[in-house]
């Protein structure tokens, strides 16, 4: 599905898909992943991504998902140039996301804050969802969290509306799978013809309904 605009008029490569693709799996270690970058790459390219991968790697960060996005810029037919470009914005996101949410965020953590910053959230927004005197450190994982909340963005929803959302939810005792839930009602709302906002405002009714069900946790 293409992205519904959300204001921001930024054009970004690899939409779509591409946007959580590092979740999508465990990131793996920089130098059990060479041999997964295209034969197609210039070696000079190939150099380049697995020497930027070994360096997030030393500095702790999940360097695994840049040969990701480097096989998937090849798949979709992207010049080295643009591959090499993709693979270095990832590495920026991710020390970015490193400085938002603290020394103690989790590989998956930092992958979901990639994401939320690539679909155009801000570092203040992920900086307050790690907050650990918020809620939702007690109920949820921060993972699961920023990739819910990214995935909403990137569909349309503009950040503070989502943020409203789960944090409702997270008022109303909400755990990991309701906030799923709401990406699913979302989804099947907006399958149906709905703005993203009605769509939003529907799923999280919906899943607010569920959670004052006395068989809730």
């Amino acid at each position: 599905m293409t992205r519904r605009s959300s204001g921001r008029g930024v054009a970004r490569p690899w939409a779509g898909t591409a946007l959580l693709i590092a979740l999508a799996a465990p990131a793996l270690r920089a130098q059990d992943a060479h041999a997964t970058l295209p034969a197609s790459l210039r070696q000079g390219t190939r150099m380049a991504v697995m020497a930027l991968a070994d360096s997030l790697t030393r500095e702790g960060l999940p360097g695994g998902g840049l040969y990701a996005k480097a096989a998937e810029g090849v798949l979709k037919g992207a010049d080295d140039a643009r591959v090499l470009e993709a693979v270095r914005s990832v590495a920026s996101r991710l020390r970015e996301a490193r400085r938002a949410l603290g020394p103690h965020a989790s590989a998956a953590d930092l992958e979901a804050g990639a994401s939320a910053l690539f679909a155009g959230v801000s570092p203040g927004t992920l900086a307050r969802f790690s907050s650990p005197s918020r809620p939702a450190s007690r109920t949820q994982t921060l993972a699961n969290t920023l990739t819910v909340l990214a995935d909403l963005v990137w569909k349309g929803v503009p950040v503070e509306r989502v943020t409203q959302s789960i944090e409702a939810l997270t008022a109303r005792g909400a755990y990991d799978r309701h906030l799923t839930a709401l990406r699913a009602a979302f989804d099947q709302e907006l399958n149906a013809g709905r703005d993203p906002i009605a769509s939003l405002n529907r799923g999280t009714a919906q899943v607010l309904r569920a959670l004052d069900r006395p068989s809730s946790p």
